[in-house]
């Protein structure tokens, strides 16, 4: 039988591309990002709620250190799911070439890139909760909030500054779904190394998973000191083009390899197949001579009896 081939370590690298996504947000966001969103939402809090709560720095960073953490328990659940999931029986016939190209694991990857996306790009608008929006005044008595007046006459357009408060609702709410994306994607890429990495070759690709981790931390950090000098808001920006950007690279990676190992599948099945003929044509003269000799040997029995 055919062994799959074994593979390049561009290709495993490529398999194993969403840890260089995993190192570079979970670093920078809990040593960079994060302390400094958790002063903006204590002084926000401070200046919009002063009256009836106030969120203080230590509490928020306390409060999504434990947050990151409960989603972690998201990992065995994935693992177990992605183990039992039967694509060919939950999809229709006509998508059936699909689903056993997607296989167990791709559905959750997809599923845990699109969510890391969504939690930055909605980090990226809680994180700055000054908005302007152009509102209609048709009685012109109203002044504009930031004084800001674009028309004249009786109708005027103006744009109105719409306070967030801090946004720490909608801020925490992104965070945990960026975490639980992050940890479910984590989770498809280890069970994917043994699903598709020959066992000759699980080292390199454990080497490469921790190499891409660290690749991953230090452009991150790069990119917030060298490129974006530090601004936060950029690096949500950042966070959701190497996610998506990651996750792209590894879904056509597994489909490429996917199709090899179908491909030595069938292969392996047909020869099996031409064996099995090749032994039943071979054994038919052999059971054909048996079956001679047990006729002649009843007929010699039959010729016994009757003397």
């Amino acid at each position: 039988l055919l062994e799959p081939p074994l593979m390049s370590k561009l290709s495993i690298s490529a398999i194993v591309s969403t840890a260089f996504s995993y190192g570079c947000i979970i670093s920078t966001l809990f040593i960079l990002t994060l302390p400094i969103e958790c002063q903006r939402i204590e002084l926000e809090s401070t200046k919009y709620h002063m009256h009836s709560y106030t969120i203080h720095k230590s509490m928020a960073l306390g409060g999504f250190a434990a947050i990151a953490g409960v989603t972690q328990l998201v990992t065995p659940i994935v693992g177990m799911l992605s183990d039992h999931y039967a694509p060919m029986t939950m999809m229709p016939k006509k998508h059936a070439k699909a689903a056993k190209l997607l296989g167990r694991r791709l559905p959750y990857l997809l599923l845990g890139s699109i969510l890391t996306v969504v939690g930055a790009v909605g980090q990226f608008y809680a994180s700055n909760p000054i908005h302007r929006n152009q509102v209609l005044d048709p009685t012109g008595n109203d002044m504009p909030l930031d004084g800001n007046t674009v028309g004249a006459g009786s109708t005027r357009i103006y744009l109105k500054t719409v306070m967030l408060g801090g946004a720490w609702m909608e801020y925490t709410i992104f965070f945990s779904l960026c975490m639980i994306g992050i940890n479910v994607v984590y989770t498809v890429m280890i069970a994917l190394i043994p699903d598709l990495v020959p066992p000759s070759q699980t080292g390199v690709a454990n080497g490469s998973l921790a190499l891409m981790i660290v690749l991953g931390s230090l452009f991150g950090f790069g990119m917030y000191y060298e490129v974006l000098e530090g601004d936060i808001l950029n690096m949500y920006k950042m966070y959701a083009v190497v996610a998506f950007m990651t996750g792209f690279i590894s879904y056509a990676s597994v489909c490429n390899r996917a199709r090899i190992l179908q491909q030595v599948d069938s292969i392996n099945t047909s020869m099996k197949v031409e064996d099995r003929n090749d032994d039943m044509e071979r054994n038919q003269p052999y059971e054909a001579n048996i079956r001679r000799f047990t006729q002649s040997e009843r007929t010699v029995t039959n010729q016994a009896d009757m003397k």
